[in-house]
């Protein structure tokens, strides 16, 4: 069984850029020996953790240097045949590596471009310009040193052909997805568990949306514009609630048909339980495409409201029979304000995306990139 060695940035959450390297290495431990090189220890049967990445930071050049130094015996003793590394700070260690033994396999994981995405961010200053001019060349190295590129969407596939003159055979599209198994299990909760936040599943239409405020600014940006929608929305359908889970800072002013949850335990009865699931990106609130939240979405067979960014690479997926497509605060508002008087729609929207579901999970798409290993 061949070696396969993971960088990336698993820490002990497990979600935002954590979910994908953690669920295709849990997956791909099927078919190669993978030892996950990352910031926590976590507890899994088929998988070596070592957590020796917790300082590694651009700011910390020694730091890269030791994980370069460490990787490198690793090749030379021939404890790796693989090595597979996400975004980019772990991608740069893994071009250096690559630099120092040409016949490595390397692969390179862009969830996104973190080029794209800083032109887009709002933020300006010295700084700001600083990584405006090294990120490109950073990224444009690892594509050069990459054996293959592997990315989340074709919009991703498309921005790194433009931006670094990549040829466009080296990069493969395997999209993210979900743990199907988990999140689809149990059922919603009863009004007893739900009376906790004053909600009445008879009498509310809870419609749910997973966003952490962790200083993201895409997660953001969302906030702000679901928080427009719930204004303007409590005075058209006082029954809609607008559930938001995960931790974080709540904002210290926002309209009384939003509920924070803070950090839950039970995520997949939450999403059993939503009437409808949300996602609010404005167009700002860019991203590598193929969100996790919508394939949430997909493992329960929900219904879905959102908005163009926040579906951007599910080009499978069909605008008014998979979900609803709303740009502005306006239009969000109107379409879930007269959600619930859409029933025959609605049941016809959640069979077909239980149809989808299967398409996006995790297993699947190891499976997508393991042929893609073998491949080349």
């Amino acid at each position: 069984m061949k070696k396969l060695l993971i960088l990336s940035n698993i820490s002990s959450k497990k979600y935002g850029d954590s979910t994908r390297p953690y669920y295709l290495g849990k997956y791909l431990s099927k078919y190669f020996s993978t030892t996950q090189v990352c910031k926590t220890e976590i507890l899994e049967n088929t998988i070596k953790y070592e957590k020796l990445l917790e300082k590694v930071s651009f700011s910390r050049p020694l730091s890269i240097y030791k994980v370069v130094r460490e990787v490198d015996k690793r090749v030379k003793r021939k404890d790796l045949d693989i090595l597979y590394t996400h975004q980019l700070l772990f991608s740069v260690i893994g071009a250096l590596v690559k630099v120092m033994n040409p016949d490595l396999s390397f692969y390179t994981d862009f969830h996104t471009s973190a080029y794209f995405e800083l032109k887009h961010e709002p933020s300006k200053g010295f700084k700001n310009l600083v990584r405006k001019a090294f990120i490109p060349l950073l990224e444009k190295f690892v594509c050069k040193k990459s054996d293959s590129i592997i990315t989340v969407s074709k919009e991703t596939k498309e921005l790194l052909i433009e931006y670094y003159s990549v040829n466009e055979q080296k990069v493969y599209i395997v999209k993210n997805a979900t743990d199907i198994e988990v999140i689809k299990k149990g059922d919603g909760f009863n009004n007893a568990k739900l009376k906790q936040y004053n909600l009445n599943k008879e009498k509310d239409i809870l419609a749910i949306f997973p966003n952490p405020r962790d200083g993201f600014i895409s997660n953001e940006l969302a906030m702000d514009f679901l928080l427009e929608v719930a204004n303007r929305i409590k005075h058209i359908n006082a029954n809609i609630k607008m559930v938001i889970l995960g931790g974080g800072n709540v904002p210290k002013q926002y309209p009384d048909n939003v509920i924070f949850t803070g950090y839950v335990e039970e995520y997949n009865k939450w999403l059993n339980t939503a009437d409808v699931c949300i996602a609010t990106y404005p167009s700002n609130a860019v991203c590598g495409g193929v969100r996790n939240k919508i394939c949430d979405y997909l493992a329960v067979g929900k219904p879905i409201i959102a908005t163009k960014e926040s579906m951007r690479g599910f080009d499978d997926l069909i605008k008014d029979v998979n979900y609803y497509e709303c740009n502005t605060i306006e239009s969000f508002a109107e379409v879930l304000a007269k959600f619930d008087k859409k029933k025959g729609k609605i049941n016809k929207m959640i069979l077909s995306n239980f149809k989808k579901r299967e398409e996006y999970s995790w297993k699947n798409r190891a499976e997508e990139l393991v042929n893609v290993f073998n491949n080349i």
